[in-house]
């Protein structure tokens, strides 16, 4: 699979959780200045996330700026017109494409889960996760305590927000999120792989016959 090679393993998604409306505000800007940098401009000056600080309005811009930029156009356009649940879809589609953890989190951590009909997740399925990342890429190892309790934090927003985990035992529930028919097709059209992220089959490649 093509997320397996060459890429930038990072954690910066603690900066922030999905904020799917976030997104949407930054989405509309673009598509009015069809420009990054403009974007930028227009979101710092106007402070148009509603930051409570310059520091915390920086880090969400370019937080937020870094996950827009992996989404293709119709993505992009789903942020702005679409419903609340199609905002979540596509604010998790761009964490999931900028940041390789979060696929791995649906991938190694929720669906096996799902697949053997376990739906509580407990903190020593997270534990037992973030080890078999850090076996794999070693600068897992190097996170502070503190910042492994940040990433689960995180982490664990984000699937709230998104549907995958409700109200339960443990850290909650799990449950296959809502993606509606247009998200559907807009990942479908950019790239199946992206389907493992919603905790769905990846459909199988036919071989072609001469």
């Amino acid at each position: 699979m093509h997320m397996t090679r060459n890429y930038d393993y990072n954690l910066g998604f603690t900066a922030a959780s999905l904020r799917s409306e976030l997104m949407r505000v930054m989405a509309e800007v673009f598509a009015e200045t069809g420009d990054w940098t403009l974007t930028k401009e227009r979101v710092l000056s106007a402070n148009l996330l509603q930051a409570n600080s310059y520091t915390t309005l920086h880090r969400f811009e370019r937080e937020l700026r870094g996950r827009l930029k992996t989404l293709t156009d119709k993505q992009l356009r789903l942020l702005i017109t679409g419903q609340q649940e199609d905002r979540l879809a596509m604010s998790w589609l761009a964490a999931v494409k900028k940041y390789p953890f979060l696929l791995h989190a649906a991938q190694r951590l929720l669906r096996p889960k799902l697949d053997v009909h376990e739906e509580v997740l407990h903190p020593s399925d997270l534990e037992a996760f973030m080890k078999e990342e850090a076996d794999i890429h070693p600068q897992l190892k190097t996170v502070s305590e503190s910042s492994r309790g940040k990433i689960r934090r995180v982490l664990l927003s984000m699937l709230r927000e998104l549907g995958v985990l409700t109200p339960g035992p443990g850290l909650g529930r799990l449950q296959t999120p809502y993606l509606p028919p247009e998200s559907l097709q807009a990942v479908l059209e950019d790239d199946t792989v992206w389907l493992c992220a919603f905790l769905r089959d990846v459909p199988t490649r036919r071989a072609s016959h001469a």
